[in-house]
């Protein structure tokens, strides 16, 4: 079963740079070297976060929580107990929205994470 409802395809090509961000975070995590070296001792790490990243992040959407927080980027989807809407913020915008379901709110949080990262990265 995935959680979140984000298409990859669609990210790699929109986002490159983002991409490439997340890919190395996710490299760097000594959890996972750790598993990677120990399963195929001469793995590119690179090549397979490249094609891990997406189901991991599918399965534990946490993951991609950790990742924008390290960057600062703080994303909340919450529930407004009086519309019955999911409301959905971005720390890097001075304004929320809604979605009617936590799915897409959590995709709209996201994305608006994912092209505010693109459009900052420095150098």
């Amino acid at each position: 079963m995935t959680y979140l409802q984000l298409n990859f395809t669609e990210i790699f090509e929109k986002y490159p740079q983002s991409v490439e961000k997340i890919i190395q975070w996710f490299a760097s995590r000594e959890d996972l070297l750790t598993y990677i070296k120990r399963e195929n001792p001469t793995a590119n790490i690179l090549q397979i976060m490249n094609e891990m990243v997406p189901m991991i992040i599918q399965h534990d959407p946490r993951k991609l929580y950790e990742f924008f927080d390290s960057l600062n980027i703080i994303i909340s989807v919450y529930q407004d107990a009086h519309s019955g809407n999911f409301v959905w913020t971005n720390s890097k915008f001075h304004y929320s929205s809604s979605a009617d379901n936590r799915i897409d709110g959590e995709h709209a949080a996201f994305m608006s994470a994912f092209d505010y990262l693109e459009n900052n990265i420095e150098g």
